[in-house]
């Protein structure tokens, strides 16, 4: 898995804006993560940007915070340098015989 600065950058992004977010609604992780359907101590990793998380999960956490994904990403203004994982890259094939 990629490392990048950015990446962790991210993750420590998406962790503090799901902390600031519940904690305006005055949520516990407990309480949080039943409304998005995930267990408490998930919430907690992904709030101390542990671990990066799908966006299937990000989408649950803002529909349990009540907020959009785009209000959700609306602080992160720079964009970041990061990479997907090169998973068995099939070489090219030669329009050549």
């Amino acid at each position: 898995m990629d490392s990048s600065p950015d990446l962790k950058r991210l993750h420590r992004f998406i962790g503090s804006r799901v902390r600031e977010l519940r904690r305006e609604l005055d949520l516990s992780q407990d309480r949080l993560a039943a409304r998005a359907g995930m267990h408490r101590t998930w919430v907690g990793v992904v709030e101390r940007g542990e671990s990066g998380t799908t966006v299937d999960s990000v989408a649950a956490l803002c529909s349990a915070l009540g907020v959009s994904l785009a209000y959700f990403f609306s602080p992160m203004t720079e964009t970041l340098d990061i990479r997907g994982p090169q998973r068995g890259r099939r070489p090219k094939r030669s329009s050549e015989p």
